[in-house]
């Protein structure tokens, strides 16, 4: 008895002493690094992925949110694989005597005994399965695991480390991958496919082995009607689901902003359906351009600065066209696109109205003589039509009105920071584009001019918006964007209410095309990124249909007011009558004769021509024509001869312009 007495005290000692080791065994296990290296992964302002980037190891393996997994997901993980998780410590013993006995049983593996818990515990340490050791130290880390990370802690280590073929690892991965889409909202196959491929992931990946994924997907499903998961009819539903073999790419939208937004947490301001949607559209016009042409598009929402669409090139992957090189940042001379805001501000100056007649003829500025793209002049023209034919000498002439330092400022204010050739101070040749600027810079400045004049700060990540300073006043701003919305449109849309500009720089180096609707701006440049020329191109022929598919892919949105481009010239003042004329005309250049309406008889040897006032020399158009002389007196006589009626203008050396209308016979 007392024998008895004292082999059951050895026994509970050494049991004591047996399970206090092994309790000490376990509490010293040192555990691997449970935080694995995950993609950068950037998102839009809906949550959507716009971007991943590839582990330093080479891996696509996102970071595993529970709460952003479908829980289909989860209750035929655990159906499968695990079903007393939420019960046992790390290791299942009744699952591991059903292994063993199934072992002896048939002479093979017919099912493991590892839980969810000891695959993680493999998956962190990269063990193999196929030793004693190994499958110890499985156990260990396992029992070790439980005892410090809670059950969610584990999930999130198993759907972050789970292999799916290749170098694609963790639920997130997987679901973009072999469907397209993120696990938030799975179907019960879809679900199923991603439980069984770790099982044996080369071997049942959908793009290689489709057949093989099917059968893994339907013992899931089949598993998890017997566990109750599903019913009956969502087995049936399931298992007719069809198995995609297609790769599906990682999404690798709006790379520029990626990149430098990869490191970050906050969501950009993007609309990822906008953003695919306008690259798609810019990439597939772009290839019939040329191999080594390329571009920028930015789409911003106005009334708030955020930028919805971001394409800093046409191919982000593509040597041949530069394509890392951002565009929208580039510093480029914007053509024309500057024009609008010399008219804005002489409009808010009081020294321009749109129906004011300007001249659009020969001019001179010192050294500095400009001249038209199309190297014709129009004569008297509306400040309307000069803006809305592009007319470069009119708009020189306004800029040398109104100041280049002024004006520059005033660009400044709207958010563009010029940058000019040498440091130079500003010169009159910056409103036909003799000055750098980038695309971001001016679809910023025309968000200001589109509201309202007040300026707006272009953002790619959500912030508070702060109002801008009233860089332009309303009425000018509304003056402005009324001209530019009657701009005709391309044949391919049937918008009217888009107001826009195009330029096209010198050289033609780069095509631009700026425009907005009620809401959106729309800034559009083409070049080459080493900055060499385009022979031919041309803004409006190259850029803007472009812009205008753009608007179409965002949806047009009306603005909600119109305001009349300008009063009946009748009505004006007589200052703004015509530009350059003051009330007082003794010093402006004057035609004395031939009187305005006048008849006059012709005599040889032609035509005789009185002025007075003005700075010499003078330049002279008849008709439309300019003569190839100067004249340094005020009375000479040219040669005309011929019957009819005759508009003739003189200019003198300070822009200054009369004009008189007349008959000759």
């Amino acid at each position: 008895m007392l024998a008895n007495k004292r082999w059951l005290i050895t026994v509970c000692i050494a049991g004591f002493i047996g399970l206090f080791t092994f309790d000490q065994w376990i509490e010293r296990t040192e555990l691997p690094d449970l935080t694995p290296a995950t993609s950068d992964m950037v998102y839009d302002r809906n949550g959507a992925l716009v971007a991943a980037f590839l582990t330093p190891d080479d891996y696509w393996r996102f970071d595993a949110d529970i709460d952003q997994i479908d829980p289909k997901y989860i209750a035929l993980l655990v159906a499968y694989e695990d079903k007393r998780f939420y019960r046992h410590k790390g290791v299942d013993i009744r699952a591991i005597l059903r292994a063993v006995g199934q072992f002896i049983k048939n002479g093979k593996i017919v099912s493991g005994g590892s839980t969810i818990t000891m695959q993680t515990a493999r998956l962190t340490e990269r063990l193999s399965t196929g030793s004693f050791v190994a499958k110890l130290r499985q156990i260990r880390v396992a029992l070790a695991m439980e005892r410090r990370l809670s059950k969610r802690d584990i999930l999130h280590l198993y759907m972050q480390l789970a292999p799916f073929g290749g170098n694609v690892e963790g639920v997130v991965a997987a679901s973009y991958s072999y469907l397209g889409k993120t696990p938030k909202r799975l179907t019960f196959s879809e679900a199923a496919l991603l439980v069984a491929i770790p099982q044996s992931p080369n071997q049942r990946r959908p793009d290689r082995q489709t057949g093989q994924a099917r059968l893994a997907r339907d013992k899931v499903l089949r598993r998890a009607f017997t566990a109750g998961v599903l019913d009956a009819d969502g087995l049936k539903a399931a298992l007719s689901e069809p198995v995609s073999a297609d790769l599906k790419p990682i999404p690798r939208f709006a790379m520029h902003l990626a990149q430098k937004y990869r490191k970050q947490t906050k969501p950009l301001t993007l609309d990822l359906d906008v953003q695919r949607k306008a690259e798609a559209l810019f990439s597939r016009t772009l290839r019939s351009f040329g191999k080594d042409i390329s571009g920028a598009v930015i789409i911003a929402d106005y009334t708030t600065g955020e930028v919805l669409t971001y394409i800093g090139s046409p191919d982000f992957t593509s040597e041949q066209r530069n394509g890392y090189v951002d565009m929208a940042q580039a510093i480029r001379s914007p053509g024309s696109t500057l024009k609008p805001f010399v008219y804005a501000k002489a409009f808010a100056d009081g020294i321009l109205h749109p129906q004011t007649l300007i001249a659009d003829m020969p001019a001179r500025f010192g050294q500095y003589e400009p001249s038209n793209f199309d190297g014709e002049f129009r004569g008297m023209v509306t400040a309307h039509d000069a803006l809305i034919g592009s007319r470069n000498i009119p708009a020189v002439v306004i800029l040398h009105k109104v100041g280049t330092n002024k004006f520059s400022a005033l660009l400044t204010r709207a958010g563009i920071d010029l940058t000019l050739p040498q440091n130079r101070d500003p010169g009159l040749a910056i409103v036909l584009g003799g000055v750098g600027v980038s695309l971001w810079q001016m679809v910023q400045a025309y968000s200001g001019l589109a509201h309202n004049g007040q300026a707006v700060s272009l953002h790619e990540q959500a912030q508070d918006i702060v109002a801008g300073t009233q860089f332009i006043n309303p009425a000018a701003a509304t003056m402005v964007a009324e001209i530019l919305r009657t701009m005709p449109a391309p044949s391919i849309t049937q918008a009217s209410y888009v107001a826009y500009k195009t330029g096209t720089s010198y050289g033609h180096r780069d095509s631009w095309a700026i425009g907005f609707d009620g809401r959106h701006v729309i800034g559009v440049l083409l070049g080459r990124a080493d900055n060499t020329a385009i022979p031919g191109a041309f803004g409006a022929t190259l850029a803007t249909p472009i812009l205008f598919q753009m608007f179409d892919i965002t949806g047009l949105v009306k603005p909600k007011r119109s305001l009349s481009g300008g009063s009946a010239i009748s009505i004006l003042p007589q200052h703004l009558k015509q530009f350059g004329k003051s009330e007082d005309r003794r010093n402006g250049v004057r035609i004395v004769f031939p009187p305005d309406g006048a008849t006059v008889e012709i005599y040889p040897p032609g035509l005789v021509v009185e002025i007075s006032g003005g700075t010499a020399p003078y330049r002279l158009v008849l008709n439309d024509k300019l003569a190839p002389k100067l004249y340094y007196e005020r009375s000479f006589i040219i040669p005309v001869n011929d019957a009819g009626f005759y508009t003739l203008s003189i200019i003198d050396a300070n822009a200054d312009v009369s004009s008189k209308h007349f008959r000759l016979k």
